[in-house]
């Protein structure tokens, strides 16, 4: 194998073979990694000189991605999330690589332990009606023993508790096909809460095909 062409070539099995054919990677998986390194490639051309077609495995070493991360940041003015997402790309690739060409195997230990960029996780407060009506659509039942828990997590998002308080309400005439039945939530403070089920008709729906 030429050193100098080995990265086109284990780049282009890394989409064909690897994401494509074996892991049936989503298209935004693919999109993303293909951003990666569209990303990477214009930044080895600026910082090597080199274009796509010549980089070496070599040329693409932890400290050279270092930087490629630091450009990212202090350049581009990705936040953390976004970086985190670029690096994923690249230690899969480096993965795939190191599986393909056992030569390559200590440079991708150095990029694997590249560490991620800390951030602060910022809590959902609350949804939206038509984005809990999207994620409940998203985990709609396939099977009839997930019926009872889509329309736990249908009764969840419309009276806005948790699951656990939910699951063992007191429930007055919340199954009743009725727009004024309500139930009880009691929560683990011993607070109860008095919830409308104007929308427990889909719940029951589910409930009475299990």
């Amino acid at each position: 194998m030429n050193a100098a062409t080995d990265f086109p070539r284990l780049l282009e099995m890394f989409f064909t073979t690897h994401l494509i054919q074996h892991r049936r990677a989503s298209p935004h998986t693919i999109a993303s990694s293909r951003n990666a390194f569209r990303l990477l490639v214009k930044y080895a051309w600026r910082k090597l000189k080199k274009p796509p077609s010549q980089l070496a495995m070599a040329d693409l070493d932890a400290t050279f991605l270092g930087g490629f991360l630091s450009h990212l940041g202090n350049e581009r003015g990705n936040e953390a999330r976004t970086r985190n997402a670029r690096l994923a790309a690249v230690r899969s690739f480096f993965r795939f690589a190191a599986l393909q060409e056992p030569q390559h195997a200590a440079l991708a230990q150095r990029v694997l332990a590249l560490p991620d960029k800390r951030h602060v996780r910022q809590p959902v407060d609350f949804l939206e009606r038509r984005e809990a009506e999207t994620l409940i659509q998203s985990t709609q039942p396939k099977q009839s023993r997930q019926r009872p828990s889509s329309a736990l997590n249908q009764r969840t998002f419309t009276n806005g508790g948790e699951s656990p308080p939910i699951a063992s309400s007191k429930v007055q005439g919340s199954l009743l096909p009725h727009p004024l039945a309500i139930s009880w939530l009691h929560g683990a403070s011993k607070h109860s809460r008095a919830c409308s089920s104007c929308f427990a008709l889909p719940a029951v729906a589910l409930l009475s095909e299990s």
